[in-house]
């Protein structure tokens, strides 16, 4: 009798325990997994808005190769505050012209073995922003007078507050534009369009600077004529719907 009687203590301790561990122990994990088949329908939309120039840019700057160091420093120093002095004179705020470079070369004359130190080239730039654009030629022009061998990199632009209300306004035509291509597709397809689950926009450039171009008028010695005209800022949107 006593050879069952531990097989069975063994097997109430066991069954007495499963019931506890049901009704008071966390309950057993249980991982649900779905999946849901979505087809997805991309469309791209195309904003454009014209921007009127308000603010130019223009780089000017002299560069001087001398035999001697310091002759070649004051030489190219003397121009660059000639034109400095003779720009706040006309109109530029003197915080609107920064010096963007100087740069000191050392000079060779490679036909000679070992080539042989022949001077210093230096070489300043600086960048001017000028705010009333019908000063632009006049500024290049000046430039030019006082020593200033240098000159080009011109850029027209709007405003940084003007630029963004501008990227904003032709932003929202490309999304307009998308969901207008997107419902003319859908309806051409037999197909039904869900909600936008994704949106990207691939980001453009307003125009770069560009080489200066001077208009002679009359042959030589006419004064520089530059015109703003004006350009576009485009968005381009990728409009991705869930199709129904």
């Amino acid at each position: 009798m006593l050879q069952y009687a531990k097989p069975l203590l063994t097997a109430i301790v066991v069954f007495i325990l499963v019931v506890l561990y049901s009704r008071f122990g966390p309950g057993l994990p249980v991982n649900v997994v779905s999946t849901q088949k979505t087809d997805l329908f991309s469309v791209s939309g195309e904003g454009k808005v014209t921007a009127i120039p308000d603010t130019a840019k223009v780089m000017v700057g002299a560069t001087i190769e001398r035999p001697n160091l310091k002759a070649a420093q004051e030489e190219a120093n003397n121009a660059i505050n000639r034109i400095t002095a003779e720009l706040v004179k006309i109109g530029i705020p003197k915080e609107d012209i920064k010096t963007v470079n100087y740069s000191i070369n050392p000079t060779y004359d490679y036909t000679s073995s070992p080539p042989r130190s022949t001077g210093f080239t230096i070489t300043i730039n600086q960048e001017i922003v000028i705010k009333k654009l019908e000063l632009t030629s006049q500024v290049i022009d000046t430039a030019t007078s006082l020593g200033g061998n240098l000159v080009g990199g011109l850029e027209f632009t709007v405003n940084p507050q003007k630029k963004k209300e501008l990227e904003t306004e032709a932003r929202k035509l490309a999304i307009e534009d998308a969901k207008e291509k997107a419902g003319q597709m859908a309806d051409a397809a037999g197909i039904s369009l869900g909600k936008v689950i994704n949106i990207q926009e691939t980001p453009s450039e307003f125009p770069r600077p560009v080489p200066l171009r001077a208009v002679s008028e009359g042959g030589e010695g006419g004064e520089t004529q530059v015109q703003p005209g004006t350009s576009e800022i485009v968005s381009n949107i990728t409009l991705t719907f869930e199709t129904r």
